[in-house]
């Protein structure tokens, strides 16, 4: 959970579409207690079914406003895991640009994925 620069508690999180059997990761604004959220928005970032991992999003507001969005993921059984983030083109942190970070035996690769 998170508190935007407009005041708003954000929270982030997983859902499955029983449906569809995708994961994605969305974003509500919180009540002072937690225990509610309105305005629930999907923000483009899914899994499907056959992907091994998907780790719970972890966010934080960087210095400019902006939100960073953190989560764990792994193709396959044999992929290793990736520590993938996005970054939010607005303080409003609905709407994000994916930063992923690809894992190799020498160094860490980022590659930016233009939308």
């Amino acid at each position: 959970m998170i508190e935007t620069l407009e005041g708003e508690r954000r929270g982030y999180f997983v859902e499955m579409n029983p449906n569809t059997m995708e994961s994605g990761i969305y974003t509500a604004i919180f009540s002072d207690d937690g225990l509610s959220y309105s305005e629930k928005t999907p923000l483009g970032i899914t899994a499907r079914e056959d992907d091994v991992a998907w780790g719970v999003p972890d966010t934080v507001v960087i210095p400019n406003g902006l939100v960073r969005i953190y989560w764990v993921y792994t193709e396959d059984n044999f992929s290793p895991e990736k520590i993938v983030s996005a970054t939010s083109k607005t303080t409003k942190a609905v709407s994000y640009t994916h930063l992923r970070a690809h894992e190799t035996s020498l160094h860490l690769v980022c590659r930016l994925l233009l939308e």
